[in-house]
């Protein structure tokens, strides 16, 4: 709505130039309590907004981890199977770092990161640290040159995955296991990730996934209260201003300044 004392309401008034009747109006607008929601609906909105960028991301991270494993699990060569576990390593450590940045609380700015507090996240973290632990005769990623830091990333060993490929494959072979046709997670690694990563991410009923949907509802519902709040917004400067030119044009030239104004309007 145009309520500037040059635009087409205030024009239309002809109220009296010497009288700041449009600071006025806006200052009880903006004070209003339609305008109030408007702005907490809308910085809900944006919080929302950043939320679904960061969980779309984790979701998108995630599913390589999957990936890569799987295509570890199909490497056929030596080579191959070198290349394929350094990406799976690097995807799951992607995945770590997603969690750290966004799980955490920035002293300096004072602000939460978007995954702060989050049960999906929590149940992640614990879901990929219980499948990373996957162990087959005594064999675990340890033996297949992958260490764990005390930070929960992974480190490859060249040395050691040569020694595993070389001397112990069908160990090796065995703890990555394999994917099964159809949704069977599969066997030994490949298999406790796709359980976690199909949990996580699958389009009707994974918990990553559910969680950007509710956000993304959340957001539409935000959206039509706003539009809604806007109106009634709309509505109540329109009768404002309508009070507004008629004290103006009830009260004596002479005598009518701006502070008699505000006095005048705080009784309505």
């Amino acid at each position: 709505m145009n309520v500037g004392v040059n635009g087409s309401i205030l024009g239309k008034a002809q109220l009296a130039k010497s009288i700041d009747i449009n600071a006025i109006l806006e200052s009880l607008v903006q004070n209003s309590s339609y305008s109030h929601k408007i702005a907490t609906d809308k910085a809900t909105q944006i919080t929302n907004t950043t939320k679904i960028t960061a969980f779309s991301n984790l979701k998108t991270d995630v599913i390589a981890v999957k990936t890569s494993l799987n295509a570890l699990a199909d490497a056929v060569t030596t080579q191959e199977r070198k290349d394929k576990l350094n990406a799976f390593v690097n995807a799951y450590n992607k995945v770590v770092g997603d969690i750290k940045t966004g799980d955490a609380y920035n002293v300096e700015t004072r602000l939460a990161g978007p995954l702060m507090g989050s049960r999906e996240v929590r149940i992640l973290h614990d879901a990929l640290s219980r499948a990373k632990n996957t162990s087959i005769d005594a064999n675990s990623l340890t033996n297949m040159g992958v260490s764990v830091g005390a930070n929960g990333l992974l480190t490859v060993d060249s040395n050691k995955v040569d020694d595993a490929l070389t001397n112990h494959l069908s160990s090796f072979t065995t703890l990555l296991g394999e994917a099964r046709v159809g949704n069977a997670a599969g066997t030994g690694l490949v298999g406790a990730f796709n359980t976690v990563v199909n949990s996580a991410t699958n389009v009707a009923s994974g918990f990553l996934t559910s969680h950007i949907e509710g956000l993304d509802r959340q957001n539409v519902l935000l959206g039509t209260d706003i539009s809604n709040q806007q109106r009634h917004l709309d509505q109540y400067t329109k009768q404002q201003l309508t009070k507004l030119v008629y004290m103006e044009n009830s009260v004596s030239k002479s005598n009518f300044d701006q502070q008699l104004l505000e006095h005048m309007f705080s009784k309505i």
